[in-house]
């Protein structure tokens, strides 16, 4: 299978491609051929030519200056403190007071390599305790009391002697019941005696 081209560009606005088979022309394809635009040039305008001008160079005056010395400190570096303070560890111990002497808090820090290695704390602290008295009165019941009682006079020591019981009520009054013998001339006599008496909490 062959293939020609015919252009004919003096002429024709075309081209025929043809394909042959065996001799004999089998396909034809007409590929049209664009032409180019027509610009009409209806006004001309000259650019005016630009120069530039060499500029005479200027000499520019002088800056004075001056150097001044700033004194500064000089900075030491240890490597060699800065490392032992980075290995090692440090322990760092604070005590903390609480208020009103409540007690104290004491921390204490672990630091190695530059960072928090461990923390404990140990507190001391009391109790705030505020006193306050309360008067708690005891409740009132029957009080019972037993002791002995003696008379006397100046010309004879002893007249009589014996015993006494009171009862005390819930009212704060006494009552007593008294039983003894009579003394004569310092012997004791067979006569007893017995006796009631009061007594009203006045006050």
């Amino acid at each position: 299978m062959l293939m020609g081209v015919s252009a004919f560009a003096q002429k024709q606005k075309f081209i025929i491609v043809k394909s042959y088979k065996n001799g004999v022309a089998t396909v034809s394809k007409v590929i049209p051929i664009k032409q180019p635009q027509t610009i009409n040039v209806t006004q001309i305008k000259y650019v005016p030519q630009v120069r530039f001008k060499k500029s005479k160079p200027q000499i520019v005056k002088e800056v004075e200056y001056k150097l001044v010395n700033v004194p500064t400190a000089p900075t030491a570096l240890d490597t060699v403190a800065i490392l032992q303070q980075y290995y090692p560890k440090n322990v760092h111990r604070e005590v903390l007071t609480l208020e009103e002497g409540v007690g104290n808090v004491v921390i204490t820090d672990t630091i190695s390599h530059n960072r928090l290695v461990s923390r404990r704390w140990i507190a001391d602290i009391k109790p705030k305790v505020k006193e306050r008295i309360v008067e708690v009165y005891r409740p009132k019941t029957v009080q019972w009391y037993i002791g002995p009682n003696f008379t006397s006079n100046v010309q004879q020591p002893f007249l009589s002697f014996g015993a006494s019981i009171l009862r005390k009520s819930l009212s704060d009054n006494i009552f007593q019941i008294s039983i003894g013998t009579t003394v004569h001339e310092g012997i004791a006599s067979p006569t007893p005696y017995f006796g009631f008496g009061g007594y009203i909490k006045i006050k």
